[in-house]
């Protein structure tokens, strides 16, 4: 029997290939390799440099200004060259123009302030004081000063009755005597008594002056004494010219007196100046107003004033302007921007902190005057005095604050020297008031250290301060805002 031939079979189906191409494995392992030729040096210049210029370019007037800020010398001549050439090729490649239109619009157009307006009100509000009165004169319009008694009339003469001229007048009149019976009071003065007898009181603030004794003996330098010169028929008690009389002088005796006990004097010869006459008692709905400004340590004293005071009764305009000051008005011109603030806030109180800045050559009149000089001096006291005048503004207690010690001994005596200006002429204008911080922050002989009693109070630069330094600072600038303003 014949067999079946074998069929031929179909070959299995082909397995299906997956929808992804397949994963074809790398030739080595990370990313592939960049085969661009890495930068050389000069390239890598190049390109910093045309980066720093593009960027220089886009910012060309803030360049402008820190050359403008930088004290006068040949450095900053070249400084402000180049920056105006930057300047000029921004200007007319067009590319400051966004950063020139971004600084529009933050701080929008400028506001003009009449300074000399407000100079003119504050001299008439509160006129300034050129030559102090004499403490002694007392405050009740019946009293007279005793260093300018009435003269005493002389007794009519009859022309039949006339004395002999033989007969010595009399050396005083009587009415120059005191009643035994009824004694006068310590501080009043007779406008008919004539001259004030031997141990008449004039209180002077709180300090006793009497006559003095021409007859006692003065000491002299070698221990010894020796009796009193008798004056001459044309010498008086009035100085020479140009010598400033003690009655001019708040705290002193006027001629003619001396203080009947030495140490009640105030130290240093000098009076506490007076508390300001506050308008008003601060309260939780009207809080102090206070202004904060100045060169860039009067951020600190700021900042230390918001931590000491309370904070439901003051409120604090903090406004450091840093690298400026009174020095160079053609870069920043306080007296225009104190004008603002006095126009638009109108604060209570304004404190302000100078001298950081200031002690650099400045031009004048198309003149370089030198910091040590004389007439740079001059032309600063004449700022100073300018500002303390705008500041002057009826119910506005101002507080002008002194510089603390540096650690640079140059700086340092400069800032001591504009201290002295600030003082002598705060004491010409009764509602500024000088607050001398330099023992705040100095050894027991003046000089400059970065700790008292293990607290520091400087930062690294020698200049600034710290928290605690700021603290301090401010605990002595409150010590006089808060008793006048009932808040101490």
């Amino acid at each position: 029997m014949a067999s079946n031939p074998p069929r031929d079979r179909p070959p299995p189906p082909a397995p299906e290939q997956p929808p992804w191409p397949p994963i074809q494995p790398l030739e080595s392992d990370g990313p592939p390799s960049d085969r661009r030729p890495p930068l050389r040096p000069p390239q890598i210049v190049v390109a910093t440099v045309v980066a720093l210029g593009f960027g220089a370019l886009l910012g060309s007037g803030a360049l402008v200004g820190l050359a403008e800020r930088q004290p006068l010398s040949t450095q900053r001549d070249v400084a402000l060259g180049a920056a105006k050439v930057a300047d000029r090729v921004a200007h007319g490649l067009s590319l400051n123009r966004p950063a020139e239109r971004l600084a529009s619009a933050l701080d929008g157009e400028e506001a003009v302030y009449d300074v000399e307006a407000l100079i003119a009100r504050a001299q008439a509000s509160a006129a300034r004081t050129t030559d102090p009165q004499p403490p002694l004169l007392a405050e009740d319009p019946e009293t007279e000063p005793a260093t300018s008694p009435a003269e005493p009339e002389p007794p009519p003469v009859e022309p039949e009755d006339a004395p002999d001229a033989a007969e010595p007048e009399p050396s005083a009149p009587e009415a120059a005597e005191p009643d035994a019976s009824e004694p006068d009071e310590p501080g009043e003065v007779d406008p008919d008594a004539g001259p004030p007898p031997d141990g008449f009181i004039t209180p002077i603030e709180g300090v006793d002056c009497v006559a003095e004794d021409a007859t006692a003996p003065t000491t002299t330098t070698d221990g010894g004494s020796e009796p009193p010169e008798e004056p001459g028929p044309d010498e008086g008690r009035s100085e020479p010219e140009g010598t400033p009389s003690p009655v001019d002088v708040p705290g002193q005796c006027p001629p003619g007196f001396v203080l009947s006990d030495p140490s009640a004097e105030p130290d240093g010869g000098t009076p506490e100046p007076p508390l300001f006459d506050a308008p008003r008692t601060p309260d939780a709905d009207q809080p102090l107003q206070m202004y904060v400004g100045g060169d860039s340590i009067s951020r600190d004293l700021g900042e230390g004033l918001a931590r000491i005071t309370p904070a439901a009764l003051v409120r604090i305009d903090l406004d450091p302007r840093p690298a400026t000051g009174l020095s160079r008005p053609d870069f920043f011109d306080w007296a225009h921007h104190l004008a603002g603030i006095l126009t638009e806030s109108r604060p209570d109180v304004i404190v302000v902190l100078f001298g950081a800045n200031d002690f650099q050559n400045v031009e004048h009149e198309g003149e370089i005057l030198d910091r040590f000089g004389d007439e740079w001096l001059e032309l600063y006291r004449e700022r100073v005095s300018r500002i303390m005048t705008l500041l002057s503004q009826p119910e506005t207690q101002t507080v002008w604050v002194g510089q603390p010690p540096v650690r640079e001994p140059r700086l340092s005596g400069g800032l001591e020297r504009l201290n002295t200006v600030y003082a002598e002429l705060a004491a010409e204008y009764p509602q500024v008031t000088y607050v001398d911080t330099w023992q705040l922050f100095s050894d027991s002989e003046g000089g400059y250290v970065d700790e008292i009693d293990d607290i520091r109070l400087r930062r690294e630069d020698g200049v600034h301060l710290t928290i605690d330094g700021g603290n301090r600072l401010a605990e002595g600038v409150w010590g006089v805002i808060g008793p006048a303003w009932g808040l101490g």
